[in-house]
């Protein structure tokens, strides 16, 4: 045709015939089923209609010699065109397309390798999205750098054929080059019918409305040979990405697939992997997404619906798992060296119930309902020594989770903010590694921050083969070790089945600025922790206690506002140093606080108003109770019972009817205080009582009634 002589662009792209067309638009031109490498051709080229120089399109003579041929005689050449007319270009040895070519294939034209042959084409293609590499051998290549299709290695997306040799091509182009590879995947339904292998430095960008079909009873999508190369570290198939993907895990053979349990993905070591505006439907006693052994790791925009637990131990199991390389974990992605994960994002996703599928399966109609994930995100193992760190799970949507939402086990360095628990059996629980059989001693989890989450409208819902959970919307439960540095803050928890939040064994804890309405149980409960801060929370209508503190060491409970605790406003037994300041507490059915077994104890400047007793003490020493203003009660305002070092000062007791009880009543062996400068309105019993077991106290400049039924209780002297 040509010959090589150069050519003007209008003459070229006339002599491509059905190609021609396509090469007058430059660039991808999306939804047209065309494709093109970047740029568009230069005004004077080099072009070539290949079977113009002894190339044959019959899919019987070998052409190899005669492209390499063509290919040395334009060595000179800054860049030439090969056009391939329609046909069969059969290839029966190897043949390189270096990166100055441009190939252009019209339609139904194909290069066709042999078995055991490997064309490599670094060149520019432009192509429709069709198949154009065919044959037994293998194409590969790093095309120039431009974006590759499917449906060029035979992907056809029509949910009729099987997609799962042109996919395995296509994800281990990066492999077989060393580069960075691109692939666009188009809108259509894609049957995998075997697990797919996705190896490094891959970006998969589908379309809008491309899905993925499983067709067989295994894990879809994973990023290691099973049982081939160990990666210890993180040194595996790392820099993946996937965009706008959809994978289906039953719906493409309900009666069989509803039946077979497995994963969609499992990745393991590996660096720099994300999955974005990606959906996962219907999974079966395992993970959508299985982030194992891997850095970098950001999940966002995806949407996550519907688990069915077929197994009676799959009670607990997670939408986004993360997991160590240990002899238990993924089978096959070798070695077991127990790396963690670290430096792990979840962030802007939807977490919620899936379909139901109505079948025939021997003879009898059946119904499998998917529903919501017992977990979205968390874990459930760990190895002694080794944490998973650096982990961020923001502005999700959790909807009816029926175990815990999130659930961190043995993480570090752990931020939960901004998400939305809506109509959840629990919330958020978070809890170190125990002392396990397998997996050696506990460790604790540290630096861990919720903030800012919502919880609303908690639900008694549970997994299918656990009803004994308890329902709370944020647990840090640290068993058999102590763990560290936790802070709640500015979280709204609105119906609540259980507690707001349960805490146990947490070394320096705040919780503050948290807004907690209508718990079934307490507000917040805590044992075992030291260096607890409780403060500026809203607590509206408990069913029992709004704060319950046990076992507790340097406790400072401070300017929260509770109104309406059916028990307790505060309960705090045997715990010592604690701090009891400007706290307002309102209309609590029994007492406002209440201490038992209360060591080097502080009660200052707070507000009770109508409660049983405002304040209660038993079995406590070294006590301030000073500054209160204590309103309306209808028992004893201070009622305070074998307690030993007490200073009652300064505070104010106003009684604004008639009561046949006391603004202060000191009884039951309490001995060695001070009384003093209290002030009393309204009309008590007696005012002040010591009763004959009160022991070495004093009392004076008190405004208000006195009875002492003590000889060892005797006014201040001036």
């Amino acid at each position: 045709m040509n010959n090589g002589k150069a050519m003007s662009r209008r003459s070229f792209i006339a002599g491509l015939g059905a190609v021609g067309g396509l090469m007058a638009a430059p660039g991808l031109l999306a939804g047209t089923g065309r494709a093109y490498a970047a740029g568009s051709p230069p005004a004077q080229v080099e072009w070539h209609k290949v079977t113009d120089h002894g190339v044959a399109g019959d899919g019987i003579q070998d052409n190899a010699a005669a492209l390499t041929a063509l290919i040395a005689s334009v060595a000179g050449a800054a860049e030439a065109t090969f056009y391939f007319p329609p046909g069969q270009y059969r290839l029966g040895s190897a043949v390189t397309f270096p990166s100055r070519l441009r190939l252009v294939f019209d339609y139904g034209a194909m290069l066709t390798p042999d078995s055991s042959v490997v064309a490599v084409v670094n060149s520019h293609v432009e192509a429709a999205v069709t198949t154009i590499f065919g044959g037994d051998g293998e194409v590969t290549g790093n095309f120039h750098g431009a974006p590759v299709y499917p449906q060029w290695w035979g992907a056809k997306g029509d949910k009729t054929s099987d997609d799962t040799v042109p996919f395995k091509k296509v994800f281990r182009l990066a492999r077989d080059i060393g580069q960075e590879v691109t692939v666009i995947v188009p809108k259509g339904d894609y049957v995998w019918s075997s697990v797919m292998v996705i190896y490094g430095k891959t970006s998969v960008r589908c379309e809008q409305g491309a899905t993925f079909w499983r067709n067989h009873p295994n894990t879809m999508l994973i990023n290691f040979e099973p049982n081939g190369q160990a990666s210890p570290g993180y040194s595996g198939n790392g820099n993946i990405l996937f965009e706008n993907a959809r994978f289906e895990f039953v719906a493409y053979n309900p009666p069989s697939l509803c039946y077979e349990d497995g994963n969609v993905l499992q990745f393991a070591h590996a660096s720099d992997w994300t999955f974005r505006h990606c959906e996962f439907y219907d999974l079966i006693d395992g993970h959508a997404i299985e982030i194992n052994s891997s850095q970098n790791v950001t999940i966002e925009d995806c949407k996550f619906y519907g688990y069915r637990e077929l197994a009676t131990d799959r009670w607990y199991v997670e939408a986004v798992q993360l997991d160590l390389a240990y002899s238990g974990g993924i089978s096959g992605a070798l070695p077991a060296d127990n790396t963690p994960c670290k430096n792990v994002t979840v962030r802007n996703c939807y977490f919620g119930k899936g379909r139901s599928y109505t079948f025939m399966k021997a003879g009898i109609s059946q119904t499998v309902t998917f529903r919501a994930w017992p977990c979205g995100v968390g874990g459930h193992s760990h190895k002694e020594g080794r944490f998973h760190q650096n982990i961020s799970i923001r502005n999700n949507t959790f909807e009816g989770m029926t175990y815990f939402a999130i659930h961190p086990y043995k993480w570090l360095n752990t931020i939960i903010t901004e998400n939305y628990f809506f109509e959840c059996g629990g919330g958020i629980y978070a809890v170190c590694g125990p002392n396990h059989a397998t997996f050696g001693a506990a460790g604790p989890l540290r630096r861990l921050v919720i903030s800012n989450n919502q919880f609303i409208n908690m639900q008694s819902i549970f997994p299918d083969h656990n009803s004994t959970l308890r329902r709370f919307a944020i647990g840090i439960i640290s068993m058999d070790i102590v763990s560290e540095d936790v802070r709640i803050e500015g979280n709204i928890i609105s119906v609540g089945v259980d507690s707001a939040i349960t805490v146990r064994n947490i070394n320096r804890i705040s919780i503050t600025g948290n807004t907690m309405n209508y718990m079934t149980h307490a507000a917040v409960e805590i044992s075992g922790s030291s260096h607890v801060e409780l403060c500026n929370n809203q607590v509206y209508q408990p069913t029992e206690h709004a704060f319950y503190l046990f076992d507790n060491n340097y406790c400072q409970v401070t300017g929260n506002q509770i109104r309406k605790a059916t028990m307790h406003a505060l309960l705090m037994t045997n715990c010592n140093n604690a701090s009891v300041h400007d706290n307002v507490l309102l209309e609590t059915t029994q007492d406002g606080i209440r201490m038992e077994n209360v060591q080097h104890l502080s009660i200052r400047s707070n507000q009770i108003h109508k409660s049983n007793h405002a304040v209660q003490l038993l079995q406590c020493s070294d006590v301030e109770v000073a500054g209160n203003k204590l309103i309306d009660m209808v028992y004893n305002y201070l009622y305070i019972r074998q307690v030993t070092d007490f200073l009652i000062i300064a505070n104010i007791f106003t009684e604004p009817e008639t009561t046949v009880y006391d603004a202060i009543r000191v009884a039951e062996s309490s001995q060695s205080g001070i009384v003093r400068d209290n002030l009393l309105r309204g009309t008590y019993r007696y005012g002040i009582w010591f009763d004959t077991t009160t022991g070495a106290a004093k009392y004076g400049y008190n405004s208000g009634g006195l009875r002492n039924d003590s000889s060892l209780v005797q006014p201040l002297q001036d």
